[in-house]
C-alpha cells in the first residue's frame, strides 16, 4: 500500500513530492491554480481507475466467473 501511495499522481502523496522537488529544484512554489488543476486531474484518475476495478469485479459477479 505504501508503495502504491508514492506513484506520481497528484492525488497521492507521490504527486505532492514532485511538486515539492519541483520547488526546490526551481526555488519558488508551483503556482496555486497548477497544483489544483493537478489535484483534479489525479481525483479523476483515480476515481476512473477505481470504476474499473470495480466494474470488473461486478461483472465478474454477475456472469459467475471466478
Amino acid at each position: 500500500m505504501a508503495f502504491l501511495n508514492l506513484i506520481p499522481i497528484p492525488g497521492l502523496d507521490g504527486g505532492h513530492v514532485i511538486f515539492t522537488l519541483y520547488e526546490m529544484i526551481v526555488g519558488k512554489p508551483v503556482p496555486q491554480k497548477i497544483l489544483e488543476n493537478a489535484q483534479m486531474v489525479g481525483v479523476i484518475f483515480l476515481l476512473g481507475l477505481m470504476l474499473l476495478i470495480f466494474g470488473a469485479d461486478i461483472f465478474k459477479i454477475i456472469t459467475n466467473k471466478f
